[in-house]
């Protein structure tokens, strides 16, 4: 394993210390090693990462590289694949999964019926950014429900390099979705956006 940064260290300190978390450093600069190295030090036998689809592989060697465990790393690709994992036992340390697959109507109650996960991974997580979208309201849930995050699992720890792209209204979901913000959407517009 290399030897990681020392605000690397502290990125992956800063996540153990809470359940719910937004890791927002700068493209490039390792918080994938970071959630990894934290999900080490928590002892976290079951991991979920929904990532991008063209991160999948990416994030089975980044925990080959930076975990110092021996885990058992599972990509899912489809609904099929994730049916068969399910009807298997749901079995891996880490199961690996892309938005769309995690959104899909078929492909979440699966996800779902597998058991708790110590840990959520939302990698590039302003994927999230839209509350209107399937994908936000499946990962983040609504206004008026939980949020699917709190169903299966016990820590949620979202991941960007860019958590606004356009303006800080695509902030909202998360933030809604974590309890940090806790008046309505208006309200939040009012507060954070200039609107007319």
């Amino acid at each position: 394993m290399p030897d990681p940064y020392p605000y690397q260290i502290a990125g992956a300190t800063a996540l153990t210390r809470h359940r719910n978390f937004i890791l927002a450093d700068e493209m490039g600069l390792g918080k994938t090693c970071q959630a990894i190295i934290a999900c080490d030090r928590i002892l976290a036998d079951r991991v979920m990462c929904i990532v991008p689809a063209a991160l999948r592989e990416n994030w089975r060697r980044e925990f080959a590289t930076w975990s110092v465990r021996n885990l058992d790393i599972r990509i899912i690709r489809s609904v099929k694949e994730a049916e068969a994992w399910a009807e298997a036992g749901a079995t891996g340390d880490v199961v690996i999964i892309s938005y769309d697959l995690a959104a899909s109507k078929h492909g979440y109650p699966v996800l779902t019926s597998a058991g708790r996960f110590d840990v959520l991974i939302c990698d590039e997580a302003h994927y999230l950014k839209s509350a209107a979208s399937r994908r936000t309201r499946t990962v983040l849930g609504t206004h008026n429900i939980k949020g699917s995050f709190r169903e299966i699992s016990d820590r949620a720890w979202m991941l960007t390099g860019t958590p606004m792209p356009n303006n800080p209204l695509e902030l909202y979901p998360i933030l809604k979705a974590f309890g940090l913000w806790r008046d309505s959407k208006i309200q939040f517009l009012d507060t954070f956006c200039i609107h007319y």
